[in-house]
């Protein structure tokens, strides 16, 4: 059914992550304590909407005395941790909301360090492009000169958007391409500058 591709697809997604980490590691020489991870929360905003439309039903729009306008806020700012509804509690109507953040790969100790990138493997314009046999032909220090691009303050996101379109018409022979599948893998329906006017207005 449903709920089971669903889950498939969330699985495979959490495989093919963590073989990017591994792939960081052995091939960047980069080292994360923590961990790109889906999160289950309430969603209070379509909890307040509904709550505003209940009242606009009710002929109440909750402006003339404002009393218990934030009534859902305070309820659910005071919710303990453990009274969060898990994946299951969907049927109780509660409304939710899938959101992406960072969580600790395992215990952290004052002072270690939590992310360490070499030089080298940072995606800028000489570890991406001026190191690169082919971007650095048309879009080198030489090439920049002579279009007038020399302020990498201005155009280091449109060389690094060119970069990265390169490195993906290469798929798999990119020494970048798990890079690459992350990023169109990544979801950007949530992304408000990524939305069309209706969706924006939605938003």
């Amino acid at each position: 059914g449903d709920g089971d591709e669903a889950a498939a697809a969330a699985r495979a997604r959490r495989d093919g992550y963590a073989a990017y980490l591994r792939w960081c590691e052995r091939v960047l020489g980069i080292h994360s304590l923590v961990e790109v991870r889906d999160f289950e929360y309430v969603d209070h905003l379509e909890l307040a909407r509904r709550e505003t439309m209940s009242r606009v039903g009710d002929g109440d729009d909750g402006a003339a005395h404002g009393e218990g306008r934030f009534e859902w806020l305070e309820r659910y700012a005071s919710t303990e941790k453990d009274d969060l509804p898990n994946d299951d509690s969907q049927m109780d109507g509660t409304p939710h909301i899938t959101v992406r953040g960072l969580a600790a790969r395992r215990d952290i100790s004052v002072g270690e360090t939590v992310i360490s990138v070499p030089r080298y493997s940072l995606l800028s314009v000489p570890s991406t492009v001026d190191h690169d046999p082919v971007l650095s032909r048309i879009l080198g220090p030489k090439a920049r000169r002579e279009y007038g691009w020399d302020d990498l303050e201005e155009y280091e996101v449109p060389l690094l958007v060119v970069a990265v379109l390169y490195h993906r018409s290469l798929g798999d022979d990119s020494p970048i391409s798990r890079y690459v599948d992350v990023l169109l893998e990544a979801p950007t329906d949530d992304f408000p500058f990524l939305m069309d006017g209706d969706r924006l207005r939605e938003f």
